[in-house]
């Protein structure tokens, strides 16, 4: 199954909202949310709808190699 492109296609695949939160090492926005797996990913802020899905791991400016 492909990933998500859009909050709606996260919200219907199986993937669960938990939290808004700001990002240790870059203090952006992010949300958490828990894939159908059962694993917690951070995901870019997004208002909602149409809104394209960027999985906060690939846009941190201040990634570091313990991720």
């Amino acid at each position: 199954m492909p990933f998500p492109k859009t909050f709606d296609d996260l919200k219907a695949a199986g993937y669960t909202f938990l939290d808004d939160a700001t990002c240790r090492d870059c203090g952006e926005e992010i949300e958490w949310w828990e894939t159908p797996n059962g694993k917690k990913m951070p995901i870019d802020h997004m208002t909602r709808g149409s809104d394209p899905v960027r999985v906060h791991f690939d846009t941190c400016t201040e990634r570091s190699d313990k991720w």
